[in-house]
């Protein structure tokens, strides 16, 4: 039976919320890798992505998710006879024959066998870079971050330029939990770049180097990666969501930012910020296919297009609309033609002061400016009442 949390890394008992999000991290980490440079680490990074699939709809749905519990914990790991024979009977193999059992292994999910496998064939064939590089894969997928750090290295020391090996090497520093951000980051920056140097075209290493700009908020440079991309491959999930992310991003960094109770709130403070989010917003929905990236860009489209439009302060109209009357009053009492006028100007002046555009409106709220605008306004009213 399939171990969601252990594919996760969580704990059984995570919260629905912080479930959902290491969920969404998940499948964006791995249908990023399904452009890996070669079939057995796309058909690995396909397998995740179905599992996490799978994963969504039972764990996040608390009936299934309960049920999913309660069979999990009385679950007992299955032992397919043949293999366990195959697996007993690997003493007169060629290192080429184990290491294909133990990527076997892999893909069937028993790590803990593909890594005896492994260190059989750096036993007897040490000199084998391969099978230093299916132990180090191995010992990753088991969390053994730093063995498999070693390993690879080993691997890398006897086939120097073998592409693949930096690319892997930089997957498990990309994942290693004991680095800062900005360490795994450099790290798995200078390892792609040392597989791109020995392999300038392959894909999957470009569409690292765009993930890695996006990280450090170049959204230009990762867009003009990913445009490259899918004009040579055509648009698929892994590139399509990717640009439409940095568009995303690049959005969000013209907004004004506010922290209230852990959560980040944005605003389109001036018209260009609407304007260009706009135009950005609307095209990253044309490559986007994930739901919930489609969810948040229209979600941002609605607030840009209605930052642009005009929207009327109730509030301030009514807070307001007693000075015209005042003078409105006073004209009909006393008869007086240029009070008339005075009320009706004050009641033009307090209308389209009260009409403003959206993203005006969110910038005196959010930056503190509509009291300081309101205090500007009565003095000015008090200016015009103190020369009468």
């Amino acid at each position: 039976m399939e171990n969601y949390y252990e594919l996760l890394q969580v704990d059984p008992n995570i919260g629905a919320s912080e479930l959902k999000e290491k969920l969404t991290e998940a499948q964006r980490k791995w249908l990023g890798r399904t452009n890996a440079p070669d079939l057995k680490r796309r058909q690995e990074a396909e397998r995740k992505v179905e599992i996490l699939a799978e994963a969504e709809v039972i764990l996040l749905d608390e009936a299934k998710r309960s049920e999913y519990n309660r069979m999990l914990e009385g679950s007992e790991p299955e032992v397919n006879t043949n293999q366990q024979e195959q697996f007993d009977n690997t003493t007169e193999s060629t290192a080429q024959e184990l290491i294909d059992y133990a990527w076997s292994l892999l893909e069937e999910g028993r790590i803990a066998d593909a890594i005896v496998v492994g260190k059989k064939v750096t036993e007897d064939y040490g000199a084998n870079a391969h099978g230093w590089a299916i132990l180090a894969r191995a010992h990753y997928m088991w969390n053994e971050y730093d063995d498999a750090i070693y390993e690879y290295r080993k691997a890398m020391d006897i086939e120097t330029n073998n592409d693949v090996f930096y690319y892997d090497l930089s997957d498990v520093y990309f994942d290693h939990p004991k680095l800062s951000f900005e360490e795994r980051l450099d790290h798995v920056e200078r390892l792609t770049q040392q597989a791109l140097s020995i392999n300038p075209n392959e894909r999957a290493y470009r569409f690292r180097m765009a993930v890695i700009a996006r990280y450090r908020d170049n959204y230009d440079q990762a867009i003009d990666i990913l445009h490259q991309l899918i004009e040579t491959y055509g648009k698929d999930p892994s590139l399509g969501n990717e640009l439409a992310y940095n568009y995303y991003y690049k959005c969000l960094s013209m907004l004004y930012a506010q922290e209230s109770n852990g959560e980040t709130y944005y605003s389109y403070i001036s018209q260009e910020s609407a304007e260009q989010g706009l135009i950005l917003l609307r095209e990253a929905k044309i490559y986007a296919t994930d739901r919930d990236l489609l969810g948040l860009i229209q979600t941002f489209i609605d607030l840009g297009e209605k930052a642009l439009q005009t929207k009327f302060l109730v509030g301030r109209f009514v807070g307001l609309g007693f000075i015209p009357a005042i003078w409105f009053l006073n004209a009909l009492f006393s008869f007086s033609f240029i009070s008339l006028i005075i009320s009706g100007a004050l009641l033009y002046f307090v209308w389209k002061i009260s009409r403003i555009p959206g993203w005006l409106d969110n910038k005196e709220v959010h930056t503190g400016q509509r009291e300081k605008r309101n205090r500007s306004i009565l003095t000015a009213i008090a200016v015009v009442f103190g020369r009468r």
